[in-house]
């Protein structure tokens, strides 16, 4: 992320990128065939955001988040059985979230800072390996994380 300031505040934009399996438990997705998972495991997330923010003090700042969000929906499985659903186009909404930075002490240009990032994704259809059953991809996720920056 990349931040500008104005007196007390401060607007960052800003990119994460998840890789991995990641698991998003979701009641939205379901077959046509009307049996489905309660949860997938995905391939990746980039999320593309505009973080306003204001400095509490000169070393605090509290932060909500606003953006875009892309979800890799390629090589999915069922979190329930494991099984393979399959492959789609991906999937894409928006997240919104809070956080805050700390800087480790007053003249430290290293900062810590701890984010709550809730999402969705728009419904998109996801077809199994044979092709026999689609599914309705709106996936709803959130996060948590803790990162270690250096301000310049």
């Amino acid at each position: 992320g990349y931040g500008m300031s104005s007196g007390s505040f401060i607007t960052t934009l800003g990119a994460d990128y998840t890789t991995g399996s990641n698991a998003i438990s979701n009641s939205a997705i379901t077959p046509t065939s009307g049996i489905g998972p309660n949860g997938i495991n995905v391939g990746r997330r980039i999320d593309l955001y505009v973080a306003p923010g204001y400095k509490i003090n000169p070393d605090t700042v509290a932060y909500a988040k606003v953006g875009y969000t892309n979800v890799s929906t390629n090589g999915l499985n069922d979190t329930s059985t494991g099984a393979a659903i399959g492959n789609g186009p991906g999937s894409s909404g928006v997240i919104y979230g809070v956080g805050f930075k700390q800087r480790f002490d007053h003249k430290s240009p290293y900062f810590y800072a701890v984010d709550y990032t809730v999402g969705s994704t728009n419904s998109g259809q996801i077809t199994d390996p044979t092709g026999a059953a689609g599914y309705d991809s709106k996936l709803k996720f959130s996060s948590l994380s803790l990162s270690l920056g250096y301000s310049f």
